[in-house]
């Protein structure tokens, strides 16, 4: 598909305030794409290049797409301030700027040159990051600029999220939004909608893989707690419980690889990377009985004048990076562990409650880095 046809989805789409109306315009727009360009155009559609887990990201701020404004239709860059300050939007800049009747160039092409563009880093990238972006936008015609424009500073904005590409698969291939259970079980496992939507587009919807297994590495979307009125309603409705201590931290899912190309990774709910905000994650091999777990935590710092948990704020305190070293010092950090997802190629997420804890059991040895959270069993309403 050219971009140039992509982009006429995209102004269909600009145009439309219904999510049900949004919804078939996209079951439309997947079921005339290929396969093999399937994936790029969803990510497209969202506005990035990956995931968000991945964090490919094109750090260009929008006073850096006024020179590749400038250079691509050669116009001064006064020029291009100019009309931005009236029409507050690069992407119309963009339009109204572009003469090319272009259009040769097919959705690949575009999401791979975006992608080089922002792999450029270290000296110079800057300047090169505005020449292969001037380069790119004088190819196309003057409403593919328009989206090309916006996609880098994060301003596509076309009201949709990764669940409504969910239910316009399910149009697409159902006509209606019966699949989109169980193309969730699917995404929760794997939040990565574009890869899912190549699946579709390859073996439909009865023919992939409904419940993957968990993949060290990519983080899986967090089970979020119901919430119920009252101890008495939690037991009518699940019976026997395990009541577990509510602490106040941060939660992280670990994801630890050992080896020579292991790694360790800690993502939040958000599925933001941040195992940078906590450098003691290097000695984790030390307290894990496995080659790989996924492992869900909840970070909690210490405060060990007081000898005591610290409140989340103080947790909090992690994410200036640079005082990280120091904050590690003065805010220890303890990982209370609640749960296992993954261990050594075997997913065990459909695996029961207690089954999972004596997996867990056997796998962390406790310290001061890790510790089992406690759980209490019980019927009992009173008790809870």
């Amino acid at each position: 598909m050219k971009f140039r046809e992509l982009s006429q989805y995209l102004l269909k789409l600009e145009k439309t305030a219904s999510r049900n109306e949004i919804t078939q315009i996209l079951a439309q727009l997947l079921k005339k794409t290929s396969p093999e360009e399937t994936e790029e155009t969803v990510n497209l559609l969202l506005g990035r290049l990956a995931p968000a887990y991945e964090e490919v990201v094109f750090n260009i701020a929008e006073r850096m797409m006024f020179p590749a404004l400038a250079k691509a239709y050669r116009v001064p860059l006064s020029q291009v301030k100019k009309l931005y300050k009236e029409k507050g939007d690069l992407g119309d800049v963009a339009e109204k700027l572009a003469q090319n009747k272009g259009g040769l160039l097919s959705v690949t092409e575009v999401y791979r040159k975006l992608y080089e563009i922002a792999q450029e880093h270290g000296a110079g990238s800057q300047e090169r990051k505005i020449e292969k972006m001037a380069k790119l936008l004088s190819s196309l015609d003057p409403l593919s600029a328009r989206y090309v424009a916006r996609i880098p500073v994060g301003k596509l904005r076309l009201g949709f999220s990764d669940k409504t590409i969910l239910d316009a698969l399910s149009v697409m291939e159902r006509q209606d939004k019966s699949a989109r259970g169980l193309l969730e079980s699917a995404y929760f496992v794997r939040p990565d909608v574009a890869l899912l939507a190549k699946q579709v587009k390859r073996r439909g919807i009865k023919k992939i893989s409904l419940v993957p297994s968990p993949k060290v590495g990519v983080p899986v979307l967090p089970m979020l707690a119901q919430r119920l009125k009252s101890p008495q309603e939690m037991i009518k409705k699940m019976g026997r419980v395990a009541v577990e201590p509510k602490l106040d931290g941060l939660r992280l899912q670990i994801h630890f690889k050992a080896g020579r190309r292991g790694f360790v990774k800690g993502f939040t709910r958000n599925l933001n990377e941040v195992s940078w905000m906590f450098p003691e994650l290097v000695q984790i091999e030390k307290y894990i009985k496995a080659k790989e777990v996924i492992i869900d935590t909840e970070a909690v710092g210490v405060d060990e004048k007081r000898q005591k948990l610290a409140n989340f704020q103080t947790t909090m305190t992690r994410r200036r990076k640079h005082e990280i070293a120091k904050m590690a010092k003065k805010v220890p950090i303890t990982f209370y562990v609640f749960d296992l997802l993954f261990k050594d190629g075997q997913g065990l997420m459909g695996q029961p409650y207690l089954k999972r804890r004596e997996v867990l059991a056997r796998t962390v040895k406790e310290d001061n880095l890790l510790r089992l959270t406690d759980y209490y069993l019980t019927d009992d309403p009173g008790e809870i």
